[in-house]
């Protein structure tokens, strides 16, 4: 008998305890049928805004041989498809606006499959420069100052007012 009422009242604490909040959190509402989740209902990550300027975008074709052009679409606004790879990207650590950018085309694709890290200039230049990089993102300064060249085998993509 004294076991018996010793597992009614753990199984009735574990009812308190895991199945309240559950039921106040308004969580079992996202399973039923009659909900239907839309893209502006649904969004997780606020998509941040397009600085403004000129940039470049470098994609190297030899790691895209397929993809290419529907990684220009995408890094251009325009409808594309769901792009199959994943892509990493570089961008110059104190090149705020160019990583803002960057940001905002990580937001508009699938959780990790763009990633984005940050180096200093030297090192993400002379990456540019010698096809060691997936994709690059540059304020257009930035590559002129530089006297940016990329190989034949890197697609530039210019972003901005005057692209």
């Amino acid at each position: 008998m004294g076991a018996l009422k010793h597992a009614g009242i753990v199984l009735a604490l574990l009812a308190v305890f895991l199945g309240l909040p559950v039921l106040l959190g308004g969580d079992l509402e996202r399973f039923s049928p009659a909900q239907e989740a839309d893209a502006v209902s649904s969004a997780s990550v606020a998509l941040p805004e397009q600085p403004s300027g000129r940039y470049v975008v470098l994609l190297n074709r030899t790691l895209h041989p397929d993809t290419a052009e529907q990684w220009r679409a995408f890094f251009l606004e325009q409808p594309v498809d769901v792009i199959m790879e994943d892509l990493s990207c570089l961008v110059v650590d104190y090149d705020a606006a160019a990583l803002q950018l960057a940001e905002r085309y990580q937001a508009r694709l699938a959780e990790h499959q763009m990633t984005v890290r940050t180096e200093n200039d030297l090192l993400t230049v002379s990456k540019a420069e010698t096809g060691l990089f997936d994709a690059v993102i540059l304020s257009a300064e930035l590559a002129e100052a530089y006297a940016l060249v990329p190989s034949e085998e890197v697609l530039v993509i210019q972003i901005g007012e005057a692209a």
